[in-house]
């Protein structure tokens, strides 16, 4: 554990201490669904799944016409304060009740666009083009797949897009602090958009003590939003509720692994450039590359990573790794786990783990491994 210097031990010591009450399951438990839901039970609380009833509230602001779908531009609540816009894309096939999927965005680091990191943008933005060219293959993957007969749900996430931080208007002493102002740039420019991303990056560590102060854990906010967008497919009469799924890459692919995890509506799954063990995650000065957004000290005292999304056994999943993936260690330990857990669950032929030679992305062959994958898991599903 290089990266705590001399509290390297003691860090070892405080894992250790845990690792024994963490939940893993053993035939000796009763049946595995039974028990998986007595578990989602007991980690509620640590993600502070609080709802205040609020409607969806659901408005559809834009219609337009596509190749093969159409895409609805939409905004629903996520709560009675809170508020995210959207994009639905429904195939035109002629089928009455789609499969369906929850697209599940990225962190880049880059909080100014949101939305179209996974949606095709009505004009260029070079920005995400580059984002795209270097860790979705040059696709949208949400466009991509509509075009293949899924109905996709992609919402915007809170810290993100429209939601993103009011870098102009933060207090003065955060702006002397990370001596970064985007107001000395013009608005919208790609020195102001770098400028934002940077700040908003610096700015991450005092939202989640925001939040915390708060009681909200952020990963939960985020599982939270994941969620109504579930609720918001059941409220369609031409989505089958039977077939819903979710994509995600990096924070998108951990928030695939949580909503899976967590919630048994999803019934395939996509983890893309998100796996490994806990114990892993403490090595080689692996936690500087991850986001706040994934710190939940009272959850990881209780699971590990590949029992969490394992709870969603027998429900199908898909794991996609990059061996070069810098970001990650142990990812072969976290496949033999689920390996194992599938195999309890009675269903060893609905997990799979592929491992490809690349760093950290989602490309153009991952994508077709994945869909293929989908259609027999999903979109075929009996």
């Amino acid at each position: 554990m290089k990266d705590t210097a001399n509290f390297s031990e003691y860090i070892a010591y405080l894992y250790k201490m845990r690792d024994g009450k963490r939940f893993r399951y053993d035939p000796s438990q009763g049946d595995y669904q039974t028990w998986a839901a007595g578990v989602r039970k007991i980690l509620e609380p640590h993600l502070t799944l609080q709802d205040d009833g609020a409607p969806l509230n659901v408005k559809t602001l834009d219609v337009k016409q596509k190749d093969g779908y159409r895409q609805e531009t939409i905004e629903l609540n996520v709560d009675g304060y809170l508020r995210l816009k959207g994009a639905v894309l429904v195939p035109e096939n002629g089928e009455k009740k789609h499969p369906a999927v929850v697209a599940l965005n990225c962190h880049g680091w880059q909080y100014y666009y949101d939305l179209y990191k996974m949606l095709e943008p009505e004009e260029e933005i070079p920005y995400i083009t580059k984002m795209k060219d270097d860790f979705f293959g040059s696709r949208s993957v949400a466009n991509e797949m509509a075009k293949r007969g899924y109905l996709v749900v992609y919402l915007e996430t809170f810290y993100f897009g429209e939601n993103r931080l009011d870098v102009e208007n933060v207090p003065q002493l955060f702006k002397d602090e990370f001596h970064v102002d985007p107001a000395q740039f013009e608005k919208g420019s790609l020195e102001y958009i770098d400028a934002s991303d940077l700040f908003s990056r610096r700015f991450e560590a005092y939202m989640y003590k925001y939040l915390a102060f708060a009681g909200q854990s952020w990963t939960g906010l985020n599982l939270k939003n994941d969620k109504k967008a579930i609720d918001y497919l059941l409220t369609r009469d031409d989505v089958d509720p039977d077939r819903i799924g979710c994509v995600g890459l990096s924070l998108g692919g951990f928030r695939s692994l949580m909503l899976a995890g967590m919630d048994a509506r999803i019934k395939c799954a996509v983890v893309a450039g998100w796996m490994a063990c806990l114990p892993d995650m403490l090595e080689d000065s692996r936690c500087k590359f991850h986001t706040f957004m994934m710190f939940q000290p009272s959850l990881w005292a209780l699971i590990d990573f590949p029992d969490l999304v394992a709870l969603n056994a027998p429900n199908s999943l898909i794991v996609i790794n990059g061996l070069q993936d810098e970001q990650f260690k142990g990812a072969d330990k976290a496949d033999d786990r689920m390996k194992k857990i599938y195999a309890m669950a009675g269903h060893p032929e609905n997990y799979v783990s592929n491992f490809y030679d690349t760093p950290h992305m989602f490309n153009a062959q991952m994508q077709d491994d994945a869909y293929a994958f989908m259609e027999t898991h999903l979109k075929n599903l009996k």
